[in-house]
């Protein structure tokens, strides 16, 4: 799992995330900006019960856009070949 970074959306502020499984899943919008780095934070800590793999939190938009591109990519290309 790969966290973005809590960002100012319309009505307040959030942080998306993005899984091999489900793609980009948009976040929660917050009204209060320690809202959002809070449940980020909580996101962060939690037990890996759905994630196998490690969670990567990038702390900036370019960091993130790097990161899913390239797991996106590596996604597409495993899906192509156990076809």
């Amino acid at each position: 799992m790969i966290l973005g970074p809590v960002l100012i959306r319309e009505g307040g502020y959030a942080f998306d995330a993005w899984t091999a499984e489900n793609r980009l899943r948009r976040g929660y919008v917050y009204r209060r900006i320690e809202d959002a780095y809070y449940a980020r934070k909580a996101e962060l800590r939690r037990p890996g019960e759905s994630h196998a793999r490690p969670i990567v939190a990038c702390n900036a938009v370019d960091e993130f856009t790097r990161a899913t591109t390239v797991l996106e990519a590596t996604a597409r290309l495993g899906s192509r070949q156990a076809a």
